[in-house]
């Protein structure tokens, strides 16, 4: 009698034990007792269907089409917030959708970081969007965001993580960064997570027990996250009942366990998408994040050198929906300013601008609340001013070579090095690029100067502990700066590398017969003269409409060889260089001030600097285009020729965009830090002799 007993009881037990775990079917949405389909649909291949909703421009008058990835608990109908204005003056498009489970989108039993890519890119089949279009994921979001960037990279326009999210069993990351990171959340979070990885069929019983507490993350929002859910509290949200409608298990579990399993890449994998520079990867990260922790993506960051991070000083988690209700925000548009009333929070605005022009443009830096905010890290130099700056590359602390790279006319912190990550990692190489003083989040210098520029550089390495030497790389109008750099502190110099750089017809050691007929002298020389004496009359110049003007440079073929033509097509140009951009008083002063400098007299005659490495420990390089329209390579030569300690390296084929050439970072880099020549780029020409 005792062992039926015992039978009964052990099959109650596992009937009961059954049931704990096993998941309620789903509540199909247009099935019969299922909740009712009230927005689009495409039905995919497998016969599943996702939901979707539009928003700005007709598709087929956009520029930009963006894919919007929500996050975890959320759904099509989260809306970034962004201005009708703005949408318009980029010409964008939106599509949000219901990931599988959410909201009206059926569920998705084998559900996994690869079926996400899938999905986006059926659905932007189905929707006839394009062959390309831009992606970007919030929060949770971020793990479609890694999928399609590993397996359809070549659908990709573009893509931003805002928040991204983050696996503590990531492969080829180091774990004692996930460990510590791990060890911060509640020990409720952790056990959660760790049920998702390694017992998912248990999933379901651990999220709906009673006896643990399970999901905590609400305790980890910072005290600005707090602020931003009350007000969103506030308003009316109508729908949020709809998200998970057909089963939290099809929604929220399966996402959790999805994101949480095992993944078959990791991010620092992934090569880069868009080797030619012909669209960007973004990660935009609260400093102050509780949920995923700073140091995470930003170590992806510098693992990935070809990302481009944003790192908000005072922001959480939630950052991107939080409300600007006292202020109102000044937007560029095309012909003038317009006032724009509340607007959400203006890093939205920035993401959208960066995400679909590729640069970021200048900025009024007069500490007034009605500037962009500063999303970038920043050093106060001894003078007041900030440096805004990125770091790329292996860890500084463990880098064997660090370079700081200065950027040109019209250009940023942005610009993308194309240096293959395998080369960085191989040799330990850390890259800071920086924005010169009035460009991007820096803060202008009234009395910029040739040697402001060096002391920026020297200030900048110290504050951030390059240590006593370092590289210099300077590209186009970014060179004389770093001319400057080995005239006043070749000691701290371990290299240096110039990039197409501009030359001054002002140098005493040009020869007359030189640069006598060349044109670009005589266009130097009276933009120069109405730089220093009617600006104003340059500023109409450069932004009427009726005859050509220097502005049109920003892709004039006269400035660019065929090489670089074919290079415009891919890259978004120069921004701050357009009619529209020279419009701002600060873009134009910013780039006068640069201009001045530049043409302007020298304290010192480069060709008379004496070699920085009389003992061959370090070695000074330039590389320049055959066929450069903007600086001829004859001068280039003749400099080489009057130092014969430059190395000199001329690319056949090459324009003033050299710099976005494939390979030739690699090469720069190779003979900068290991003096390997590549005998493509070797002067086949005498030099100019002195």
């Amino acid at each position: 009698m005792v062992i039926p007993i015992a039978v009964s009881l052990v099959v109650i037990l596992i009937g009961l034990a059954y049931k704990a775990v096993k998941p309620p079917p789903p509540k199909i949405c247009g099935s019969v007792g299922g909740p009712e389909v009230a927005s689009p649909r495409v039905k995919l291949s497998d016969g599943r269907h996702l939901a979707y909703r539009e928003f700005g421009v007709p598709k087929e008058e956009a520029r930009y089409k963006i894919i919007v990835i929500h996050g975890y608990d959320s759904s099509k109908d989260t809306s970034l917030p962004v201005s009708q204005e703005l949408v318009e003056d980029l010409g964008i498009y939106f599509l949000h959708f219901d990931r599988a489970g959410y909201g009206e989108s059926d569920p998705h039993s084998l559900r996994s970081v690869k079926s996400e890519a899938y999905d986006i890119q059926e659905l932007a089949d189905k929707l006839e969007i394009g062959h390309k279009f831009y992606i970007i994921g919030m929060s949770m979001g971020g793990y479609p965001v890694w999928s399609c960037l590993k397996y359809i990279p070549h659908r990709l326009s573009g893509a931003a993580l805002v928040a991204p999210f983050i696996s503590y069993w990531w492969p080829s990351y180091p774990e004692n960064l996930l460990r510590e990171a791990f060890l911060m959340l509640p020990h409720s979070d952790q056990w959660t997570f760790r049920v998702s990885h390694y017992a998912p069929w248990l999933f379901y019983w651990w999220m709906t027990q009673k006896w643990f507490p399970s999901l905590t993350l609400t305790n980890l929002l910072s005290p600005d996250d707090i602020e931003i859910v009350k007000s969103l509290s506030e308003l009316q949200n109508t729908g949020q009942e709809r998200i998970t409608q057909q089963g939290e298990y099809e929604s929220l579990h399966r996402d959790i366990m999805s994101a949480f399993g095992k993944w078959e890449f990791g991010p620092t994998d992934i090569t880069n998408p868009f080797p030619d520079n012909n669209g960007s990867v973004h990660i935009w990260q609260g400093f102050e994040d509780r949920i995923i922790p700073y140091t995470l993506n930003r170590y992806i960051s510098h693992k990935l050198p070809w990302i481009r991070y944003h790192e908000l000083p005072h922001a959480g988690h939630l950052f991107l929906f939080k409300k600007n209700e006292c202020l109102e925000q000044m937007k560029r548009v095309k012909h003038h300013l317009k006032l724009l009333t509340q607007i959400p929070l203006v890093q939205t605005q920035n993401i959208c601008r960066c995400f679909c022009q590729g640069t970021q443009l200048s900025p009024n830096h007069n500490g007034s609340s009605d500037d962009f905010p500063v999303v970038s890290p920043r050093i106060k130099l001894r003078d007041g001013r900030h440096l805004a700056y990125i770091e790329r590359g292996v860890p500084k602390d463990i880098a064997k070579y660090k370079i700081v790279i200065v950027h040109g006319f019209g250009s940023s912190k942005e610009m993308n090095f194309l240096a293959p990550q395998e080369l960085i990692d191989e040799l330990g190489i850390y890259l800071l690029q920086y924005d010169r003083a009035g460009y991007g989040e820096s803060d202008p210098n009234p009395k910029r100067s040739l040697k402001s520029e060096a002391l920026d550089i020297q200030e900048l390495a110290d504050q951030l502990q390059l240590g006593p030497q370092f590289y210099v790389i300077g590209v186009s109008m970014g060179s004389y700066a770093t001319w400057s750099c080995l005239k006043y502190l070749p000691h701290r110099l371990a290299g240096l590398a110039l990039i197409a750089p501009v030359i001054n017809y002002r140098w005493p050691s040009f020869p007359k017969r030189l640069i006598r007929e060349d044109y670009r002298r005589k266009l130097v020389q009276w933009c120069m003269w109405l730089a220093n004496h009617w600006p104003r009359l340059l500023h109409w110049w450069v932004t009427q409409k009726w005859l050509p003007s220097t502005a049109v440079i920003e892709k004039n073929p006269a400035f660019f060889n065929k090489s670089d033509v074919d290079i415009l097509k891919t890259i978004p140009g120069f921004p701050m260089l357009t009619k529209d951009s020279l419009r701002e008083k600060a873009v134009f002063d910013t780039l006068r001030h640069d201009w001045r400098v530049a043409f302007g007299k020298w304290e010192f005659d480069p060709m008379k600097l004496s070699n920085p490495f009389p003992h061959n420990t370090g070695s000074f390089h330039i590389w320049h285009g055959y066929e450069d329209k903007v600086v001829p390579s004859e001068l280039q030569r003749f400099v080489s020729g009057k130092l014969p300690w430059i190395q000199y390296h001329e690319v056949p084929d090459g324009g003033h965009l050299i710099i976005y050439y494939r390979g030739l970072c690699e090469a720069i880099l190779k003979a900068l830090l290991l003096g390997q020549e590549n005998v493509a780029y070797r002067s086949k020409a005498p030099l100019f002799e002195s």
